[in-house]
């Protein structure tokens, strides 16, 4: 069978985790799947795949097809649906994978696969104008309709996607992300120190990593953190670690930092360093960073509602995004020892069950399910 894959997220100029978890399917998708030939897609005009990922995918003879159309244009083509058909433009496929919701037109002999994250985009006053557009023209409603197999990240994602769309749970299969294990332990001192260097930080910190946007609640972490400094009479500061976005003003606080986007390679030692992991996410269809985090050895303050409960069990603190008081008392919480060491020997188990190999092999089972 050929199976195309779609890799335009892995040319994005900031990779979030909907990248980080396309880059660690498709790598072990061509070392455990044998017996088909894949062929991976990506359109930018200005940008190439980084060498990063042409090493990986190479090691195992994985077809690149790259086309350089303005995405403007090439989108508005796909919109249309008439001139181009992807599945053709690749040498054709049996199967196309989508690991997340883009522009697609595919002929009607071809299996399509998506992987759902969340439905955020449900909830427009999360985004901003061009967002609300974009979601718009890809129609994603009309794209989980016509999949042939769905693949949802979380419980909570695919009860999204039976209630918003009215489709049959048969048809959609909870894959969970991963989290790469020994990526996250083991962080020497030594690599700590020069993260916290970088970025001036000095002594402990509270940490928030991943895109500074309204629907991370961001406010929320900042009022909760000077409460806690406040009522301790302490001056540890707080971290938040992502790219801004246009819905969030600027952010200033005595002890605050706002690093920028960070780079992969910097996030286990920012998590390793941080005295907890603050992520009171409004609505999340997994939560990679929580998963992340527990895997760094960090303790975790979260939201009890939508998918996180689910992926963080009794790993983390749960609290209630809306409710302030109640995270900068979880901050009290999980600043004591005992319970600090409770939360992380739990998370040592936890992290367990998120695999990228059984997430890959799952994949693979439902490709073949299908064909």
């Amino acid at each position: 069978m050929r199976i195309g894959i779609d890799i335009r997220s892995l040319i994005e100029p900031f990779p979030s985790g909907i990248s980080e978890y396309t880059f660690q399917v498709i790598r072990r998708l061509l070392r455990y799947d044998r017996e088909n030939k894949y062929i991976l897609f990506y359109n930018s005009r200005h940008h190439r795949l980084s060498e990063k990922y042409r090493q990986e995918f190479s090691k195992f003879d994985a077809e690149i097809v790259a086309t350089h159309w303005p995405n403007k244009i090439f989108n508005f083509i796909l919109f249309l649906g008439v001139y181009i058909k992807l599945d053709k433009m690749i040498g054709g496929v049996d199967l196309f994978f989508m690991p997340n919701i883009n522009f697609v037109s595919l002929s009607s002999s071809t299996k399509l696969v998506i992987t759902v994250h969340d439905l955020s985009f449900e909830y427009p006053k999360y985004f901003s104008t061009k967002s609300k557009y974009w979601h718009k023209f890809i129609r994603p409603s009309k794209l989980i309709k016509k999949a042939d197999g769905i693949i949802a990240v979380s419980k909570n994602t695919k009860q999204d996607i039976v209630e918003n769309y009215k489709i049959d749970q048969n048809k959609i299969s909870v894959i969970y992300s991963g989290v790469e294990l020994k990526k996250y332990s083991d962080i020497q001192p030594n690599r700590i120190n020069n993260i916290k260097n970088k970025y001036r930080i000095i002594g402990e910190y509270f940490l928030y990593l991943g895109n500074l946007e309204n629907r991370k609640n961001i406010i929320t972490i900042i009022e909760a953190w000077q409460k806690y400094k406040q009522k301790n009479n302490s001056y540890i500061q707080l971290v938040l670690a992502g790219r801004k976005t246009k819905s969030i003003s600027d952010l200033k606080a005595d002890g605050l930092i706002v690093t920028g986007y960070v780079e992969e390679d910097e996030k286990p030692a920012l998590y390793s360093g941080a005295k907890a992991f603050i992520y009171p996410s409004f609505y999340e269809g997994f939560g990679l960073p929580v998963i992340e985090a527990m895997a760094a050895g960090c303790p975790v303050v979260t939201s009890f509602s939508t998918a996180l409960p689910e992926i963080a069990e009794k790993a983390a603190i749960l609290i209630d995004p809306y409710n302030i008081n109640e995270c900068a008392k979880a901050l009290e919480l999980v600043s004591q020892e005992k319970i600090r060491n409770d939360l992380l020997n739990k998370a040592r188990s936890q992290v367990k069950k998120y695999d990228w190999e059984q997430t890959s092999l799952n994949t693979i089972k439902l490709f073949q399910a299908i064909k």
